[in-house]
């Protein structure tokens, strides 16, 4: 995956399986430009769970432009 250089945002919510926020850092590491937002109380579906969360980090993180 080291050839996308897209800015890529990784949302996991920290209450998730061990296996899934394994394999969110994993992306992360394998991504160049890729952020992991751990959300500590979310769980297996953020955007079901947590829709106004979800809306907020994808808006801050299209918002920031290059300041990664």
């Amino acid at each position: 995956m080291a050839f996308l250089k897209v800015k890529t945002l990784i949302l996991q919510g920290y209450k998730d399986t061990d296996l899934a926020l394994c394999m969110s850092k994993f992306y992360a590491d394998l991504l160049p430009i890729a952020k992991l937002h751990l959300i500590n109380s979310g769980g297996d579906n953020l955007p079901e769970q947590m829709p106004d969360i979800v809306v907020e980090e994808i808006t801050n993180f299209l918002s920031d432009g290059d300041n990664f």
